[in-house]
């Protein structure tokens, strides 16, 4: 009879136990998806105050911003620093004389290291803890339409999104309306520098490339619900800057209609 006794108290323990462990994992889960949800919305407002000033959205990389004297001189769209460097003065200020660019350089070229160097924790979901080596890296990245090469599309094809290297876009220009429109999503998968151009701060979907959403999808993320049969979430931005968690059970049908500016798609607000 003792030893029953001991049985069951152990098990309570244990239950206990896995419930708390459970609890507090449930807490830093919503405060990882609310963090990450403020750092989208955030992004989406600077890219809205960005199209008020400039009159257009920004391109996959960065701009002739401080060289329109100089627009013979510029490097390769592809190799200029990324969109992220012109949202950067719209969510922190910064008065330091040397927070620049030479877009006459390549991204990573030492003239251009003291802003490519800069870490940017607005740029990071908590709950993707990249460590030390991770602090320039970036959790967020630009939707360039549908294909794995959609940053190359002119904007006036059906398959373009909102990042492109020598798109200059508008908000007339996204006729499938701008809150049915995906301007950034978040990733745990491939992720790299911040400042980086190309597949690091701007995607494509790949409909060859496996799932889009869920654990494995090419736009996961590390917010889930439930313990044992967990369903996840991906955050997004939209290009009205309202921000939306897409489950796992959105169709790709769904997300590739969403990952375009005038694809014509017709979507149900059940859809997603």
């Amino acid at each position: 009879m003792r030893r029953s006794s001991v049985i069951i108290v152990v098990v309570i323990i244990l239950v206990c136990s896995g419930l708390f462990v459970g609890a507090v994992q449930w807490t830093q889960q919503a405060a990882a998806r609310t963090q990450c949800v403020d750092n989208l919305k955030q992004l989406g407002l600077s890219m809205l105050n960005y199209h008020d000033s400039m009159r257009r959205f920004p391109s996959a990389t960065a701009s002739d911003i401080y060289n329109r004297d100089k627009l013979a001189l510029l490097a390769p769209s592809e190799q200029r620093v990324s969109w992220l460097f012109e949202m950067t003065n719209f969510v922190e200020a910064h008065m330091d004389q040397k927070w620049r660019l030479d877009n006459s350089k390549p991204w990573d070229a030492q003239e251009n290291q003291y802003v490519a160097s800069w870490p940017m924790p607005l740029y990071q979901c908590r709950a993707s803890a990249f460590g030390e080596n991770g602090k320039l890296w970036t959790s967020y990245v630009g939707i360039a339409g549908v294909g794995k090469d959609a940053i190359r599309l002119p904007k006036t094809d059906k398959n373009a999104g909102m990042f492109g290297y020598d798109r200059r876009l508008m908000l007339d220009d996204i006729t499938d309306g701008a809150s049915h429109t995906i301007a950034i999503s978040e990733t745990a998968r491939d992720n790299d520098r911040w400042a980086k151009p190309g597949h690091a701060t701007v995607r494509g979907l790949d409909p060859d490339g496996g799932p889009y959403l869920g654990a494995a999808g090419q736009f996961n993320s590390h917010h889930y619900e439930g313990f044992w049969d967990k369903r996840y979430f991906t955050n997004v931005a939209l290009a009205d800057a309202s921000v939306k968690a897409l489950s796992d059970r959105v169709s790709p049908r769904v997300f590739e209609a969403l990952a375009t500016i005038a694809g014509g798609e017709k979507i149900e607000p059940g859809d997603w």
